[in-house]
This record gives structure tokens, sequence and C-alpha cells, in this order.
């Protein structure tokens, strides 16, 4: 079962590359508020965000803040999760 908790740990990056990397924090904070909305049940919100969670990684992505690997895994588990909640 796909859950965003595990979602989020997909995104664990080194502290040394973390501070390099100044895409992390929207990603992150993205993420916790996704989590937020699925604790509550909100489907609409966590459909709402995890959406808008796509752009960020194409972002992230474009500008070698994450890899292509990264990329791909976050973007299926964001579609599976969307899926999931729809």
């Amino acid at each position: 079962m796909f859950h965003i908790k595990w979602l989020n740990k997909l995104w664990e990056v080194p502290a040394a590359i973390r501070t390099k990397l100044r895409g992390v924090r929207p990603l992150t904070l993205h993420l916790s508020a996704v989590s937020h909305y699925e604790s509550k049940q909100l489907a609409d919100k966590v459909v709402k965000h995890l959406k808008s969670f796509k752009p960020l990684l194409e972002y992230g992505l474009k500008n070698a803040l994450i890899s292509k690997d990264a990329y791909n895994t976050l973007m299926m588990n964001t579609d599976a999760l969307i899926e999931k909640w729809e």
C-alpha cells in the first residue's frame, strides 16, 4: 500500500548534498502538507497537493536538483497515490 510517509522517505538525501540543493525544502514541505491532509482523510486536498507536487518534481529534474531515477520513482508513486485517493 502506498503512503505519503513512504514517499517522503524516498526523498532522503545525505546532509552534504541537501545543503546544496535548494529544491529539497519545497518538496519536503509539500509532502508534509499532503501527509497532514492524508491523516485527516481529506481526499480532495490530498489529490490537489499531489497534483501540484508533480510540477515541483519536473522543476527539480530540469534544474538537476534530483536525479532521473529519483524523478521517475517519485513521479510513479505520486501517480499511484493520486489514483488511490481519487
